[in-house]
């Protein structure tokens, strides 16, 4: 980031260099120095930016407005500090190098033989500034700490770590010293040591992970803040306790603010902790978080191939709701009482009053949920427990209150009827089709082993699929009309139209759609190159989505399977999606392949497949309702769907009747 918060820059894998507007998002400039770049490089002041080669022996300053080199530098191999004002910049190798940031001009020169004549030879690294700027640290043959005056250009202190290879030092505030060093032979290999202002030892401790990225806390000069493994540790100096902020995977970036801290991981998480390292809330992305800066109201994170953005913005119609002591996994909205069923990972339930803005009672299914539903016009709520002994729940959706429960095949599948009627249970030993108003059986299905279930509109009738084919099921009268045997694949990725005339599946890498009762072939579509994984019909029953093993996205033709266009955005494991067609508008909600139960969400253009907004953490989406309900670990929140116009009234409506300005309509994103 610049100083003044309103640029910030990006350096990709090939060493290109990328400049951005921090308020809009918008490109400024790009730059190729034809050199391989190091992860050091810093805005020195707001136009110029400070780069070091790869081979450690170049710096360069340019201009980020014009791209002209303003100075460039070079010197022996080593490493590089900024000093906090910007303004200086010490390089170290077998000399002390202090230069001025505006012009590159040598300001201290020095040998470190000069500074530690005892030694016959002597090489610097893991250099820092202290916080005034009028003293360094570095390490010397990496295994003694030197502080040197900067007037005098003399060593005033030495330091000896607990180990004797040193990996990293970093300066605090009342001249305090954090010092990591490693020894492979040691049990617990890795130190971390914390010296005060007369260089003795106030803090040690060792562990058998690697101890990294250390940070003293700028608001408290008691706390210590570095990663290891996959925790972000923060540590009481005075009393040697750390507090660990746990991770599921690896932390990649941290920020420390007064109250929080914000922290970045591999598996694709913001998180926000308190002081004692509990976590406050997080926010979900779908492909690892690789590092973070921060300005005042905003966050700029990377993410894979892109920037994000964050800002938090106020919206009187969003609403957050808390109460659950655990993740929530699964959300069932009951549209006509304007509630909402959430049940999270532990088993327990709460039925929300979304008008109120309130819980309104709590209950516990005593184990994990596999599934949700509601059912009989909404007035019920259907369970499927996930344990080694399943049940099927039945719940009063207004009181949730238990009507009864039938114990099921620990591997059984639930697949409900459009009408909510009936409820079909299937799986390696299981095969019945139950009434949801009272769970007694309907009918024992005909064939073994079914792996997919559909029922057409009306109940009745049912596909089912098992690994000798499809077959069409007369619920009435509990007899099979129709068969298709398999192939040389068992076909895949049911999927009936909205009219219940066409069922599409996926055979030998092709996609096939049949008349839905006859079973006969009418289209096939073959997108050479790609694997379809799903297919999915528009309303109108005109077009079908197929998602490919590529991620890609593609709308095909049901009268003749001819492609109408790719979606201009790849989709993670494509599971669901929402249309409607009053906004012109429809939501994939797709699963991140490299992280179980991280949710993608797209919003899209009906009529030109173009991604127009991005739901991170959607679990639900009611677009007839005009809602969306999203997921953050223990807390959801309710969201309207607004269209730009909607959207510009909206703002206009706040703003008490000022216009929004060209530049407030870039950084809301807003493209009329």
């Amino acid at each position: 980031m610049s100083p003044d918060g309103k640029k910030f820059a990006t350096v990709t894998d090939n060493n290109i260099v990328y400049i951005w507007n921090a308020e809009n998002g918008m490109l400024l400039n790009t730059w190729d120095p034809h050199l391989s770049l190091t992860e050091d490089f810093f805005f020195v002041d707001n136009s110029s930016l400070l780069f070091r080669s790869y081979n450690h022996d170049r710096l360069i300053c340019i201009d980020a407005e014009t791209l002209e080199e303003k100075w460039s530098y070079s010197y022996s191999a080593g490493d590089l500090a900024i000093s906090r004002d910007r303004s200086k910049a010490a390089v170290i190798g077998s000399d002390l190098i202090i230069l001025d940031t505006a012009t590159g001009k040598p300001l201290k020169e020095i040998s470190l033989s000069s500074l530690c004549p005892d030694r016959l030879y002597a090489y610097g690294n893991h250099i820092a500034f202290d916080e005034s700027g009028s003293h360094v640290y570095f390490s010397i043959n990496s295994d003694t700490v030197v502080k040197v005056d900067l007037e005098q250009m003399a060593a005033e202190s030495f330091y000896q770590a607990t180990y004797g290879f040193v990996t990293d030092i970093v300066a605090g505030p009342g001249e305090r010293l954090a010092v990591l060093s490693y020894d492979l032979d040691a049990v617990k290999g890795y130190a971390l040591d914390v010296f005060d202002e007369t260089g003795s030892i106030i803090c040690s401790m060792t562990s058998d992970s690697p101890v990294e990225s250390p940070s003293f806390n700028p608001f408290n000069d008691d706390q210590l803040i570095y990663t290891s493994q996959n925790n972000l540790v923060i540590l009481s100096i005075s009393e040697g306790n750390p507090y660990l902020c746990m991770h599921s995977r690896s932390v990649t970036d941290y920020h420390i603010l007064e109250n929080n801290i914000i922290s970045t991981a591999y598996d694709g998480v913001l998180r926000f902790w308190n002081m004692d390292g509990t976590e406050m809330f997080r926010i979900e992305y779908t492909h690892p978080l690789e590092s973070l800066d921060f300005s005042p109201g905003q966050l700029f994170l990377t993410h894979g191939s892109e920037t994000l953005i964050v800002r938090a913005h106020e919206n009187s119609h969003a609403l957050m709701f808390e109460g659950h002591s655990a993740l929530i996994e699964k959300l069932v909205y009951l549209k006509d009482s304007n509630r909402l069923v959430t049940s999270a990972n532990d088993g327990e339930l709460i039925l929300w009053d979304l008008a109120k803005q309130e819980a309104l009672k709590t209950a516990y299914a005593n184990t994990r949920p596999n599934s949700i539903h509601a059912v009989d016009q909404g007035s019920k709520i259907l369970l499927l427990t996930d344990d080694w002994e399943s049940k099927l729940l039945l719940y009063d959706a207004a009181t949730l209150d238990l009507f009864g429960s039938i114990t099921v095949d620990s591997l059984t599948e639930l697949v409900l009827s459009p009408d909510g009627k009936f409820a079909c249970l299937f799986g390696m030993r299981e095969g019945r089709i139950i009434d949801t108003g009272s769970l007694e059986t309907v009918m024992e299905l005909p064939v073994d082993n079914v792996s997919e279930v559909l029922f057409f509109n009306d109940s009745s009738k049912a596909v089912l699929k098992n690994d000798r084919g499809i077959c069409i099921l007369d619920i009435p009268s509990q007899a099979i009309v129709k068969e298709k045997p398999a192939t040389t694949e068992d076909p895949t990725g049911l999927c009936l139209s909205h009219d219940n005339s066409i069922l599409a599946c996926i055979s030998n890498g092709k996609v096939l759609l049949m008349d839905a009762n006859t079973l006969e072939e009418k289209v096939t579509i073959d997108h050479y190159g790609s694997i379809p994984k799903a297919v999915f019909f528009d309303p109108r029953d005109k077009t079908l989505f197929i998602a490919f093993n590529d991620l890609s996205v593609g709308r095909f033709s049901t009268a003749d399977g001819s492609l109408i266009g790719m979606l201009d955005k790849k989709v993670a494991e494509l599971k669901e999606i929402v249309f409607s067609e009053e906004r012109n508008i429809y939501i994939t909600i797709g699963e991140s392949a490299s992280f179980l139960g991280s949710k993608e969400a797209y919003i899209w253009k009906y009529d030109t497949n173009k991604a127009i907004g991005r739901v991170p953490g959607l679990h639900l989406a009611d677009l007839e309702s005009g809602r969306v309900f999203t997921v953050s670990y223990d807390m959801f929140q309710v969201l309207p769907v607004f269209d730009t116009r909607m959207l510009l009234d909206e703002a206009e409506r706040q703003l008490k009747g000022r216009i929004l300005t060209s530049m407030e309509k870039q950084r809301l994103f807003i493209v009329e």
